[in-house]
């Protein structure tokens, strides 16, 4: 014996099943949306470790000056000092 369904029941359905796609349809978008966003901050986290190298070569770049300059220093003070005696 078939089981009929009332039209009432089948637009509750059909309404369930839209209200269920749409659903899907905004968690999609979600999904992406965060895919993005991780794509870009993976993006701004390797140009961010690529400034930090280049930093890091200006410091070292930087405190080799310094020595060579505090040795000058050290130097010119030795020999004035050495004059002076």
């Amino acid at each position: 014996m078939p089981t009929f369904i009332s039209s009432t029941k089948v637009r509750e359905l059909e309404t369930e099943v839209e209200a269920e796609q749409r659903r899907g349809v905004d968690a999609v978008k979600g999904v992406r949306k965060y895919e993005r966003r991780v794509k870009e901050l993976t993006y701004q986290t390797e140009e961010d470790k690529k400034n930090v190298g280049r930093l890091q070569d200006l410091v070292d770049k930087l405190q080799m000056k310094v020595k060579a300059y505090k040795r000058q220093a050290e130097e010119a003070v030795s020999h004035r000092l050495s004059q002076i005696l």
